[in-house]
């Protein structure tokens, strides 16, 4: 029975009464699928730190300045030197992070993993957020403090 303009609420329980064991799998399905994720999927905890670049405050006629660099673009360049393979290998070899891996992945493969959990969100024209996320609280905090 297909669905119509003037359906009265008698045909629309009618069609719930008939596809009751369809709806009610779906939602069994679901509910299972939901507890089976939050059970097997890894914790991770999130580090966050936030950044707050603050300008040159010697005034312009004691110091000529020789570089006007914006505040977005400065934002920019702490993002390139955070996100840097350089930087995030010294991370890695300095609070030995992926020690266990490092015998079977390259050290490109270990830098782009670690990027993959740092997030960096620019908050107004001189503040940026930086989070990494991992599945030990600790490591979180120390990655992201060495970062930072």
């Amino acid at each position: 029975m297909p669905l119509h303009p003037n359906m009265e609420p008698a045909e629309f329980l009618d069609i719930l009464r008939r596809r009751k064991w369809v709806i009610l799998f779906s939602v069994l399905l679901i509910h299972i699928g939901t507890m089976v994720y939050c059970i097997l999927a890894p914790d991770l905890y999130q580090s966050t730190m936030k950044l707050l670049i603050i300008p040159p405050t010697v005034s312009e006629g004691m110091v000529q300045t020789t570089v006007n660099i914006e505040a977005q673009d400065r934002l920019k360049m702490l993002e390139q030197d955070i996100l840097s393979r350089s930087r995030l290998t010294e991370v890695i070899n300095e609070l030995e992070f992926f020690k266990e891996e490092s015998r079977k992945i390259s050290s490109d493969a270990m830098v782009n993993r670690m990027r993959k959990h740092i997030e960096i969100d620019t908050k107004g024209k001189n503040t940026f957020i930086l989070t990494f996320l991992h599945e030990n609280p600790e490591v979180a905090m120390r990655v992201t403090s060495r970062l930072g």
